[in-house]
């Protein structure tokens, strides 16, 4: 038996690989914008914060004007809810960790800071499609009288 009653994981870079559908999202609304996409890999450093800072750090300096980032934001939010999931996949082990926190009792959410206006199908992670719930990344989180 663990000493905890509950884990709370995020979501994208710890339990899902998702910077590829990120990148092909915002580069798909560059484009539409008429602006140069990125590599890949340079989305490293522009994910993390949010969508609105990706949106701001993706786009070039010249074109961040608030009624710029505010339509490339509601684009992205558009374009990354139909593509999360094209190439996302659980890093390797994720489906043995989750089995073992189950097994021992554990119960599992997810405190993401994705918009949830199209929920994503969190199951995605392991084939039992029982696993986790999502938290809303602004509500408190009281673990000790509550079930997640």
């Amino acid at each position: 038996m663990s000493r905890f009653k509950a884990i709370i994981f995020d979501l994208d870079g710890t339990l899902l690989d998702s910077m590829e559908d990120i990148a092909d999202s915002m580069n798909m609304v560059l484009a539409k914008a008429g602006l140069p996409p990125h590599p890949v890999e340079a989305y490293r450093y522009f994910i993390g914060d949010g969508m609105d800072v990706l949106v701001k750090r993706a786009l070039p300096e010249g074109k961040r004007q608030p009624e710029n980032l505010k339509a490339c934001l509601a684009a992205m939010k558009m374009v990354y809810s139909r593509n999360w999931a094209a190439k996302s996949r659980p890093y390797p082990g994720i489906a043995t960790l989750l089995n073992r926190c189950e097994s021992i009792g554990l119960k599992m959410g997810i405190l993401s800071n994705k918009p949830d206006d199209a929920p994503r199908p969190l199951w995605i992670i392991s084939s039992s499609r029982r696993f986790l719930r999502p938290l809303k990344a602004h509500a408190p989180i009281f673990l000790k009288n509550q079930t997640l």
